[in-house]
């Protein structure tokens, strides 16, 4: 559930006009039925076309899920405070 959910979030942000190129995650905790999952993530690199994103998974009490989680999206028609 957290791995979807850091998918979903990708996807969305880089919307129709852009390009998932890869994610990659690392499960570090686990998480219970009844669990609020909340995604966050940076932008660390913006260069030749391509968006690198940095992104955490965590469960109501701020323990992390989902953890050295990265994207890397063909930049698309979003801009960095979308």
């Amino acid at each position: 559930l957290g791995m979807a959910l850091v998918s979903e979030v990708v996807t969305d942000w880089v919307g129709d006009s852009g390009l998932v190129k890869n994610i990659s995650a690392r499960f570090t905790g686990s998480y219970h039925l009844g669990d609020v999952l909340t995604v966050s993530g940076e932008i660390v690199d913006n260069a030749d076309g391509l968006t690198r994103l940095a992104l955490r998974c965590v469960n109501q009490d701020g323990a992390e899920i989902v953890g050295n989680a990265s994207a890397t999206v063909k930049n698309s028609d979003r801009s960095d405070d979308d």
